[in-house]
């Protein structure tokens, strides 16, 4: 047989063999880890490593993975959870598709450090990048699911007696393909309030999360936050990172079920609202907007800052003012977030009151005003 003919069979061989290899995994992944019928699903990296493999051949043929009803899907992330139940509605979940590929929620499960469970229904259509599915529990059940995208969000319920699941407290979140809770099943994990349970030992392995860490804390610590009844945690805009300082309290006013998460607005701190100073000058704080490229500040006599007395803008959070005239004062902080800015924070007053002889001359605080008491003075001793 001469050289040539020799090559071309070899090649012809080698990818003969290729293809079986590849026909072989298939058919062994699929009787290994079935799916549900009509799903998308992801194939768990274990099962390819333990694959058996045949030695290499002359000519490696690579063909795309793509099974019968079981090709790769789309990651969704959870990127809000308000765990502490408003006066109406219940709990709930906030899961997006950053893209690129759709992905189908049918098959994962939601959870919390209870063990309590959520199963996405057959019924919930595909997630196209860009949509979000926001599940509430209610416990109104699945005939009260809302399956229309045409709004970007599908609205679904927990069945009856799956309520108030998240302790206030501290809680976490984990999103599962199936029932299995281990590295390769995670898909995604949040925890806040208090140090997580094991769960979190399978969201670090898959690089999910950070070990014994959490965000959000439900009981604020001296200097600190918390969100209260309403209130949520979120991942913070623009963030796509595994980590409890990608996160955020939102208040009660800043929450978006089924939208895109907002910079929350910056929380003051001091002086604290309605306060009075006999200082003129006011030091003014407020906690640290992650992403901020600067604040501004503004202070006023005109609860509509109209003509600001003070308009900076300030790299730290915090500044203190030049000397301020006797009244009442309104303040409020804005950050700045790449190329736009977040909302005006909430607005607290203050109000300065100057004692300088000049001052109180002019408002007429100088008369000394005595009255006489008619008590008689005791001697005081002292034992020993």
């Amino acid at each position: 047989m001469s050289k040539h003919v020799r090559i071309s069979v070899q090649l012809i061989m080698g990818g003969l063999a290729a293809l079986c290899l590849t026909l072989w995994l298939v058919a062994g992944l699929a009787a290994a880890s079935p799916l549900p019928s009509g799903s998308l699903g992801m194939v768990a990296p274990k099962d390819l490593l333990l694959a058996p493999t045949l030695p290499p051949s002359p000519m490696v043929l690579r063909l795309p993975l793509i099974f019968k009803e079981h090709s790769l899907m789309g990651r969704m992330m959870i990127t809000e959870v308000m765990p502490i139940a408003a006066i109406s509605g219940g709990e709930w979940v906030e899961l997006y598709n950053p893209g690129p590929d759709p992905a189908l929620l049918y098959g994962h499960e939601l959870t919390d450090e209870d063990g309590n469970v959520y199963a996405f229904p057959r019924a919930l259509p595909k997630v196209l990048p860009g949509e979000f599915v926001v599940v509430q529990f209610d416990g109104l059940g699945s005939s009260s699911d809302d399956y229309d995208f045409s709004d970007n969000l599908a609205v679904l319920h927990s069945p009856p007696g799956v309520v108030d699941v998240f302790e206030d407290s501290g809680d976490q979140c984990g999103l599962y393909l199936g029932s299995g809770r281990t590295m390769h099943t995670v898909v995604d994990f949040v925890a806040w309030g208090d140090v997580p349970g094991e769960d979190d030992d399978v969201a670090e392995l898959a690089g999910l999360w950070i070990d014994d860490s959490f965000t959000g804390p439900a009981e604020a610590a001296p200097g600190g936050i918390a969100f209260g009844e309403g209130g949520s945690v979120g991942l913070y805009p623009g963030y796509d990172c595994d980590a409890p300082a990608c996160w955020q309290v939102y208040q009660r006013a800043e929450v978006s079920p089924g939208e895109a998460n907002v910079a929350p607005a910056s929380l003051l701190v001091s002086p604290p609202d309605g306060i009075v100073s006999l200082d003129s000058q006011i030091g003014f704080g407020w906690f640290t907007v992650p992403g901020a490229g600067y604040y501004t500040l503004q202070v006023d006599d005109d609860s509509a800052f109209a003509s600001p007395t003070i308009n900076v803008q300030v790299i730290e959070p915090h500044y203190f003012s030049p000397p301020l005239a006797s009244g009442t004062y309104y303040w409020r902080v804005r950050a700045a977030m790449g190329e736009g800015t977040d909302g005006w924070s909430g607005v607290r007053s203050f109000t300065i009151i100057d004692l300088s002889a000049e001052s109180v001359g002019r408002i007429g605080l100088m008369q000394v005003v005595t009255k006489d008491l008619g008590i008689a003075a005791i001697q005081q001793h002292k034992d020993t």
